[in-house]
């Protein structure tokens, strides 16, 4: 039971999404919990971003604006745990929406069950329609209080969301975390992690309150800078990190690292460059765990292919993904 009502700091950070971010900020001000701050955090947008969300600074006393050069999404949220004054944070990007009911129920788990996080599902959907609901866990909900076992539900079952978004979080998790500067893919990844680790107990709800736009504009889909190379040399750090600690088999993280550090080169393909500095460091990184990643069950048969392909011709598999990205747009 919520015996209070405590202040729940939602950040947003917000890059040139003049077209989406009304949207998400009614989302956030139309919740059923009432007691919560908007953090909208503009990482440099050259759009009408800023006017946008100053607009609901004037309307509305609960937001805040806040400008930075632009850093990456992930120190925007830096920027925005670091003007919190929640003792609870949510983040929302800002093409996306939130159910009204998400803060409300998800609260009310996170205090009935003495948790530090609560995670849940989210809903996709995109510009033609389509709504998508991703895979959920096959229980209710469950709870996990051990770092082994939260690391197995990440990487092994995958019950646990590697995004900042659809979670709840206690913000003493976060406010000492560095965030990933200059990060522009994968970036949730790192922060994710370490409030898990950083956590003693999580509750996974199988619900969807979060609705995620399937955007190819957005940055997740963004051709290749030097950014990503920033974010594949975190992934590689990452990754060792987590396997020198022992936590689990190190198969499964493997596995899970590859799939992301394969999207640096997909971005190449996309942007028809050729980064010799990442192309090397990625085969190189790649190729003494082959085995591994071929032996990850939960690393999916095309991503394996995708993976052996690279390893063996890696400017080809670059060319050929271009022609496929001209084709589908993906």
């Amino acid at each position: 039971m919520i015996n209070e009502e405590p202040l729940v700091s939602v950040i947003v950070p917000v890059y040139n999404a003049e077209k989406y971010v009304a949207r998400c900020i009614d989302s956030i001000l139309a919740q059923t919990y009432k007691n919560i701050e908007v953090i909208m955090i503009d990482d440099g947008s050259t759009d009408n971003s800023a006017s946008i969300c100053k607009e609901y600074v004037d309307k509305d006393s609960r937001c805040r604006y806040f400008f930075q050069e632009n850093a990456g999404p992930d120190y925007a949220r830096k920027s925005g745990v670091a003007n919190a004054t929640g003792g609870f944070l949510a983040f929302l990007d800002s093409d996306d929406y939130a159910k009204s009911e998400m803060i409300e129920e998800m609260l009310r788990m996170l205090f009935d069950n003495d948790c530090d996080i609560v995670t849940s599902y989210f809903t996709r959907f995109n510009d033609s329609g389509k709504v998508w609901t991703t895979d959920a866990i096959p229980e209710e909900c469950f709870v996990c209080d051990d770092v082994s076992e939260m690391m197995m539900h990440y990487f092994v079952t995958r019950y646990l969301a590697g995004t900042y978004v659809g979670k709840i979080y206690k913000a003493e998790l976060l406010k000492d975390y560095p965030f990933v500067k200059n990060g522009l893919i994968g970036e949730d990844i790192t922060g994710v992690l370490h409030a898990l680790r950083s956590s003693k107990r999580v509750y996974v709800t199988n619900k969807s309150y979060y609705m995620y736009y399937w955007n190819t504009n957005s940055i997740s889909h963004a051709k290749y800078s030097e950014r990503h190379l920033v974010s594949l040399r975190n992934y590689i750090k990452l990754r060792d990190e987590l396997v020198s600690n022992n936590y689990i088999d190190d198969i499964p993280i493997i596995g899970y690292f590859a799939e992301f550090e394969m999207a640096v080169s997909t971005a190449m393909a996309r942007a028809n460059i050729i980064d010799m500095t990442a192309v090397n460091l990625l085969r190189e990184d790649l190729k003494p765990r082959w085995k591994k990643i071929k032996a990850c069950k939960g690393t999916p048969a095309y991503m394996k292919l995708c993976v052996r392909f690279y390893l063996l011709m890696p400017k080809l598999f670059i060319k050929l993904y271009r022609v496929l990205y001209l084709m589908t747009g993906r």
